[in-house]
């Protein structure tokens, strides 16, 4: 069994090989300061975890630790989240939950940021055909149809590449190189 995989933002950053982002790449540096508000810290609290992770929630955490030292940084000028619409749940629930308002399909993450927004499905590599369920190719197909962004992606640097080409990001941060 894995140990804790709790990362401090610093840590995250320097594994990373980020540095801190210029002034002068912020879009309107008025609305930033340069320290980040306290409740941008409060949401962005990295939970302990202490149990082994499967391979697409292994994922999602190493997508959200990136999108949560982008966001305190400034890198990343907008709001995301994951939404909680995986796992198995009983028929009643299940019910419960889709009458209240939860798509089946809907992707792993959601961006908005102002002037945008892009929704993204994480997938474990190979992608097949069948990696996405019916659902969610159903889910894609609105997306497509109303012009929505709407990606799959295998790596946190797909999902930061593709933030990139909707012009949700300030400037691509520095990665450490192999």
């Amino acid at each position: 069994m894995a140990g804790p995989l709790r990362m401090s933002l610093e840590e995250y950053r320097r594994s990373e090989g980020l540095g801190p982002v210029h002034p002068s790449k912020i879009p309107n540096p008025r609305l930033i300061t340069t320290q980040p508000p306290k409740h941008l810290y409060r949401l962005m609290a990295i939970p302990r975890l202490s149990v082994l992770l499967k391979a697409e929630n292994r994922l999602s955490y190493d997508v959200a630790n990136m999108m949560r030292a982008a966001t305190l940084d400034g890198t990343y000028r907008g709001v995301w989240t994951h939404p909680a619409n995986e796992g198995k749940r009983s028929r009643l629930i299940g019910a419960l939950l889709k009458a209240i308002g939860l798509i089946p399909g809907s992707p792993d993450f959601w961006f908005v940021w102002p002037g945008g927004g892009g929704l993204i499905e994480l997938k474990v590599p190979p992608i097949r055909p069948s990696s996405l369920s019916p659902s969610q190719r159903d889910f894609k197909d609105w997306c497509a149809m109303l012009g929505v962004n709407h990606a799959v992606c295998t790596t946190p640097d797909e999902v930061w590449q593709q933030l990139v080409s909707w012009g949700a990001v300030v400037e691509q941060p520095k990665r450490r190189s192999a």
